[in-house]
């Protein structure tokens, strides 16, 4: 086999990456979906009536969606595989977007974006470990952070689009583009002969080996991979298939298990509790009540600001596997720490008068810019990247799950406590306890996070052991 012909086998993980990254850019559409239409819902023209109470149930069923979601991803992972949990998360997406098609009324909208948080929860849960299956260690960081950068690319479609156009149109759009995904992944199996599962999706077809399996491994891996492939998946599976349930579940409660889900709950609250929903959900409002609205259209500069996410995102496609994790952490929590504080103590500075400060009305603007994009290349891509590396298979999905509802759990809870906060003492005091948690919990997650940068599950398992 020459290495032309290797090279051109292993590029599925590319075209894999490039499915993926079509789902994650509908998760990015439904986060930027919120901001434009809730502004046109209030507005006295709205084409939906709705109430201050019923604007709310709104924006909670996301969240509220996130949690079964959580389940359901898991739940799936495990019976179907990582492949078909991502298939079907293209059902869930459509199915949301068909709702807001059919919105007439408050209750399909309610249903719709209820639908938007299992489906987006869904594509959290499962991405980076079918990712994190199907690549090598030496382009995994990479695979999964190009991956997840459709989130802000897809934020910057939803926000655009949302603004200037119907929801029902852009709706449809989103629908017609789902049916390009799928069209996409029929050419691949139709190029490829195949209907191609993940590594570990077929471990129990292993047991009965066949050439579909060899077929599998190659396509992800290339010829030259096989037989390395088969000898360490053959090493799996001869520990795991005389396990009982009960057995797969005690090895939850090893140290170094415990370990790792303890890492992933604070690495998947970093991002939530460092400000990122709040300011993504209420940046509009945090420019005018700045009045830096005098220097720069903050409908304009939420889209700048996500095209700016988006540069921070694709910088990280190389940075991941160039630097490392714990690098782009200690980055990211650098920049938003900054940021963070520069927009807490310049509102402090503005609600006590203090001389001056209408002349640094440029310092929320660029302290927003910098925020955004320091949160891209660290605190957004390295979760995911982390959770598909530190967990054995056997216990890939619960530790999803747990991810998945410790994200929705402390976005709840940063969006909760926001309001109030704002509201008794202004806006500096929010900003300066995220940037208290956001210096706390990145000293805790790198005090327990090994470097995984290039590193093979065995190796990162040995010095999590302390070996």
């Amino acid at each position: 086999m020459t290495q032309k012909s290797s090279r051109k086998d292993s590029n599925i993980q590319w075209i894999a990456t490039v499915g993926v990254l079509s789902l994650m850019v509908q998760v990015g559409i439904h986060i930027g979906w919120n901001s434009p239409n809730f502004a046109k819902l209030k507005s006295p023209d709205s084409p939906i009536p709705i109430t201050s109470t019923e604007l709310s149930w709104l924006a909670t069923v996301v969240g509220l969606g996130g949690i079964i979601g959580s389940l359901l991803g898991s739940a799936s992972m495990e019976f179907v595989g990582t492949r078909k949990t991502v298939l079907l998360n293209l059902f869930t997406v459509g199915l949301s977007w068909i709702c807001i098609i059919l919105a007439d009324s408050i209750t399909w909208l309610v249903t719709g974006r209820l639908v938007a948080g299992v489906s987006c929860s869904m594509a959290y849960t499962c991405f980076s470990l079918y990712l994190g299956e199907i690549s090598e260690a030496s382009n995994r960081g990479t695979l999964i952070t190009i991956a997840a950068g459709g989130n802000p690319l897809g934020v910057v479609i939803g926000t655009v689009a949302e603004t200037y156009l119907p929801m029902h149109v852009t709706s449809l759009g989103y629908v017609a583009s789902l049916k390009k995904s799928l069209k996409y992944r029929k050419y691949i199996l139709t190029t490829y002969k195949m209907n191609f599962q993940s590594d570990v999706s077929l471990l129990d077809e292993f047991l009965y080996i066949d050439s579909s399996f060899d077929r599998s491994i190659e396509l992800y891996h290339g010829r030259s991979q096989l037989d390395l492939k088969l000898a360490e998946i053959e090493g799996f599976v001869h520990t795991q298939k005389d396990q009982s349930i009960g057995e797969k579940l005690r090895q939850i409660n090893s140290p170094v298990v415990w370990k790792c889900i303890i890492l992933i709950i604070v690495l998947f609250a970093l991002p939530h509790l460092s400000g990122m929903g709040n300011i993504a959900s209420y940046m509009e409002i945090i420019l005018e009540s700045s009045k830096a609205d005098e220097l720069v259209d903050p409908k304009k500069f939420v889209i700048y600001a996500n095209l700016i996410g988006v540069m921070g995102t694709i910088l990280t496609f190389k940075l991941m596997d160039l630097l490392g994790r714990k690098s782009l952490l200690i980055m990211s929590s650098i920049g938003t720490t900054v940021a963070l504080l520069a927009i807490g103590f310049y509102f402090y500075a503005l609600k006590n008068g203090f001389d001056g400060i209408e002349s640094w009305k440029w310092l929320p603007i660029f302290s927003v810019a910098m925020f955004v994009f320091g949160y891209a290349i660290g605190f957004s891509p390295v979760p995911g990247t982390v959770l598909s590396e530190i967990f054995p298979d056997n216990v890939k999905s619960i530790a999803a799950l747990i991810a998945a509802v410790s994200a929705s759990l402390f976005s709840a809870v940063s969006a909760k406590a926001y309001q109030p906060l704002v509201d008794s003492q202004g806006l500096w005091l929010p900003f300066l306890i995220h940037a208290g948690l956001t210096v706390t919990l990145t000293i805790v997650v790198l005090s327990m996070l090994p470097e995984t940068k290039g590193k093979t599950f065995q190796e990162i398992q040995k010095i999590l052991r302390g070996g």
